[in-house]
């Protein structure tokens, strides 16, 4: 495998379209041949509420419920989370020796994982060891200067911005 890679941060509020893309490019990678690993994580949305949380193993693409929303009726201003933390597990082993490859997303980062070391684990060392062409790591604006502090090197890709997507295609995906 060529020793050059990227990582690039994928910066987005909530709700944006950071794992549509993901997704998306995930799927074209494949279909170019391309080994990709990591997770997504989607919302499932039923009448206009989102109700759950999926997770999504990029090697095989196993999809399991990550969270879902409470039932109970009084909670629609603040909806409490219920976790599958055997979910949480699964999610550790699709970043567990994986070798290399050529795509690895991690769909998305948050506080739990960057700051109290928690959550998926395994992502942030997989990330770390730069086994692969590209990475790709999704997270909110608020965790940004974290995530740069960790990687110096990446590369920031705003989905507000069009001019940080076509830098990211040009750069990183010219054989997708």
């Amino acid at each position: 495998m060529d020793t050059k890679r990227s990582i690039w941060l994928l910066v987005g509020p909530r709700e944006c379209g950071k794992t549509t893309f993901c997704h998306r490019l995930a799927l074209e990678a494949k279909r170019s041949g391309w080994k990709v690993a990591g997770v997504t994580m989607p919302s499932v949305i039923e009448n206009g509420v989102k109700t759950a949380v999926e997770l999504v193993d990029l090697r095989d693409d196993t999809t399991f419920v990550l969270m879902h929303r409470s039932v109970n009726p009084s909670d629609t201003e603040q909806p409490l989370w219920l976790k599958n933390y055997t979910t949480i597990l699964t999610a550790d082993r699709a970043f567990n020796g994986i070798g290399e490859i050529d795509l690895l997303i991690f769909d998305e980062l948050h506080a739990l994982e960057l700051v109290e070391g928690r959550g998926i684990k395994s992502a942030l060392p997989a990330m770390d060891a730069g086994k692969y062409r590209v990475g790709l790591v999704t997270l909110r604006p608020e965790l940004l200067e974290g995530a740069l502090a960790r990687w110096p090197e990446a590369k920031i890709l705003d989905l507000s911005d069009p001019t940080t997507l076509t830098d990211f295609v040009t750069n990183s995906t010219r054989t997708i």
